[in-house]
């Protein structure tokens, strides 16, 4: 139960397929074991528990089944994947590119408003709409500015210097400066929420 909580919790693999076959996994693995407790006391499986036997058996034969289905699922997928990385790649930049449009206009509206209107709004929020602002505002200020968050909850590996490398001289100074101008108002406000990774 610990491992399937802090597997939905933290959702470590960066493919979504992984994630969701190894909470699968954990979950049917926690049918069997349950399942597998009424065998553990002496039981008249040919006799007065043979009903009872027999369909315990029958899920936990249903349940390996659905384990080896969903492995065959994951192999056959990649499989795919591996013969046709060109047409697996196509159909996810198709939807980053998708991705992309819609984030700059969103971006585009925020920037628009006042920053009162934009606690208002994140206020009257869900809890998971909250959530995912905060993910992606940490993940900007970590892969483009190189910030990485003092919160232990928040913090993860990055690729920050990769992608200023690839981002060319001029675009790479300006966002190393905005991330020095972001980190040293952060300091003078006495949150320390960012540390700066940004390296000249």
């Amino acid at each position: 139960v610990a491992a399937l909580a802090v597997h939905l919790y933290r959702e470590p693999y960066s493919d979504r397929w992984a994630n969701h076959l190894e909470a699968l996994e954990l979950m049917v693995l926690m049918v069997m074991l349950g399942l597998g407790f009424w065998f553990i006391e002496i039981r008249d499986v040919g006799g007065a528990d043979s009903a009872m036997a027999e369909g315990t058996s029958i899920a936990l034969l249903v349940s390996i089944s659905l384990l080896l289905l969903a492995l065959l699922i994951a192999f056959v997928y990649g499989m795919y994947a591996a013969s046709f990385p060109i047409r697996i790649m196509a159909g996810h930049r198709a939807r980053v590119e998708e991705l992309a449009d819609k984030l700059q206009s969103a971006a585009s509206i925020l920037t628009s408003l006042d920053k009162g209107a934009v606690s208002e709004f994140l206020l009257n929020a869900s809890y998971l709409d909250q959530h995912a602002a905060a993910e992606m505002a940490n993940m900007v200020g970590l892969e483009l500015c190189g910030l990485r968050s003092n919160k232990l909850s928040e913090q993860r590996l990055c690729i920050a210097q990769h992608v200023l490398n690839n981002l060319g001289g001029r675009r790479t100074q300006k966002l190393r400066d905005a991330a020095k101008n972001i980190s040293n108002h952060t300091s003078e406000d006495g949150r320390g929420g960012r540390k700066s990774l940004v390296t000249r």
